[in-house]
């Protein structure tokens, strides 16, 4: 696992529990909003799975496509 990788891995695991500060400390680290995810799904989906209003409209006012693919849960 990359550097990279850990960094998204983190972001995902944030937008799971819903933690916008560690969500901000993995994008402020370089994680990439759109990127896939260990589970094989973008941070935005795994927060939209998950009812984490919060971090999914956090999510998408940084950037995060919700049409983009992965993203029709």
């Amino acid at each position: 696992m990359t550097a990279a990788d850990d960094r998204v891995a983190a972001l995902c695991a944030a937008a799971e529990t819903g933690d916008l500060d560690a969500m901000r400390r993995s994008l402020s680290d370089g994680a990439v909003v759109s990127a896939i995810g260990p589970a094989g799904q973008p941070p935005l989906v795994i927060a939209a799975s998950c009812r984490q209003v919060a971090a999914v409209k956090m999510l998408i006012s940084i950037g995060a496509d919700p049409d983009a693919e992965g993203a029709d849960c």
